[in-house]
């Protein structure tokens, strides 16, 4: 229900108001790291639930209540293996109801959908309670993606990045796999540096690329670099462009 309300209200209104522009100056719609409630980075802390749940615990081998209670109360060995119902549970959940039915709609409506799931640089362990499986979200959409922040991308060091997206975009036919770039990287990111970071990705299976973008009051810079004059190679971004 929640992301019918979603699609009827946000996308859907794009629908009525644009349509002339769908599939075509809008390929589709773009959600940006979209998480559940007990997400990492974010301070809700709730462990999610739904009335379809319980059944779906149950499939996965686990009782209801147990499992709950172990995935809020982490009770030894035996509660992660309780609490793995749970969690198996709650990524299939978020699959089915969240990313292939914001898909299905998209495709009815000659639309995409193009995602980035959140904290895609971890591994499987570190996410599931923040963003699911990776592997069961991006088989969903029209175009799977990554996102490239901060340091996730260190050269010699070991990540995830872009691993489950163009995995996903191979085995689906997709043509493009996404990778969104140098949100918050800091000051020094340079045309070199973007070069070498963009070409290790593509070398993973990103060939589609997106600038970080926020609309900024470029006096005070949130999440550096910014894309635009106060840039300190703005002067250079037609080649980097070009290339």
């Amino acid at each position: 229900d929640a992301t019918d309300r979603l699609l009827e209200v946000v996308q859907g209104e794009y629908l009525r108001r644009f349509g002339w522009a769908m599939g075509s100056v809008v390929p589709g719609f773009w959600d940006d790291e979209p998480f559940i409630s007990s997400a990492e980075p974010w301070p809700f802390k709730r462990l999610a639930w739904s009335d379809g749940l319980a059944d779906l615990i149950e499939d996965a081998g686990g009782s209801p209540g147990v499992a709950f209670t172990a995935a809020s109360d982490e009770l030894g060995r035996a509660g992660e293996q309780y609490a793995g119902t749970y969690w198996r549970a709650v990524n299939d959940a978020f699959a089915t109801n969240y990313y292939q039915r914001q898909a299905t709609w998209m495709g009815e409506h000659g639309l995409q959908l193009i995602t980035n799931p959140l904290l895609d640089e971890e591994g499987p362990q570190q996410r599931m309670h923040s963003t699911g499986d990776l592997a069961k979200n991006n088989q969903y959409a029209q175009v799977p993606g990554t996102d490239m922040i901060t340091t996730d991308y260190t050269a010699g060091k070991q990540t995830t990045l872009m691993r489950n997206a163009a995995s996903a975009a191979h085995q689906s036919g997709a043509e493009r796999a996404l990778v969104e770039v140098f949100g918050n990287s800091g000051w020094g990111v340079a045309p070199e540096y973007m070069h070498a970071t963009i070409g290790a990705l593509a070398t993973r299976g990103a060939n589609f690329t997106a600038l970080h973008a926020m609309w900024t009051d470029e006096t005070q810079v949130y999440f550096a670099p910014p894309f635009g004059p106060a840039s300190t190679y703005w002067d250079a971004m037609g080649d980097v462009d070009a290339w």
